[in-house]
């Protein structure tokens, strides 16, 4: 089963003050994180969506990385983070499915994706597989190319992924995992006094 990962970096990361791609996650930066734990995990291609205030600066990160990646633009980042989704989808439309991660969500590990590409490839049936973790929807999260494709339709349904999920008649299979930075997300600074592994780099 062929399936690439789409991590969305778009955004403008106008509350925390800094690209959130390039906060750092204990010794890597968020998008290296990310992208070479999805590729460890044997999610390939990686891609990037890139965008907005901080394009140049994440290009240029996503250059440096030893993990192979490819980025692609988005050029309307401001209309929300499903711009970014469609984007990555339609990049990539000869793989089985995608794994959809936002990179301010930089503590998944290798085993998290193992477990949900698993479910997906035992499960054909199911059109999405999400991370559970305790009683709560987690990231990263599984579309089957087909069910992807919804999210392509003109005009679309769905304004977020989550519509689709909620709304989209999917059949869903959860996979319960135990770790908690699943849930967590860096918006603002004060988020990072919560957390001592994630911090603004320097």
């Amino acid at each position: 089963m062929k399936v690439a990962a789409i991590v969305l970096a778009a955004g403008s990361s106008r509350r925390m003050g800094t690209p959130k791609a390039l906060l750092m996650w204990e010794s890597e930066s968020f998008l290296a994180r990310i992208t070479r734990v999805f590729a460890e995990g044997g999610a390939v291609p990686v891609l990037v969506v890139v965008g907005g205030d901080h394009q140049r600066e994440i290009e240029t990160a996503v250059q440096e990385l030893t993990t192979p990646v490819t980025s692609i633009e988005n050029p309307a980042p401001g209309d929300g983070p499903i711009t970014s989704v469609r984007r990555g989808i339609a990049a990539f439309p000869d793989v089985d499915g995608y794994l959809i991660q936002p990179v301010d969500l930089p503590g998944v590990e290798v085993c998290d994706v193992r477990a949900i590409l698993a479910a997906a490839a035992a499960q054909p049936n199911a059109e999405a597989v999400v991370p559970s973790v305790a009683m709560r929807r987690a990231h990263p999260l599984f579309l089957r190319t087909h069910a992807a494709r919804k999210l392509l339709e003109e005009p679309s349904r769905y304004a977020t992924v989550r519509d689709l999920i909620r709304d989209g008649g999917l059949e869903i299979a959860y996979v319960v995992r135990e770790n908690r930075a699943l849930l967590r997300d860096f918006d603002t600074p004060r988020d990072l006094d919560h957390d001592d592994r994630a911090q603004i780099p320097g």
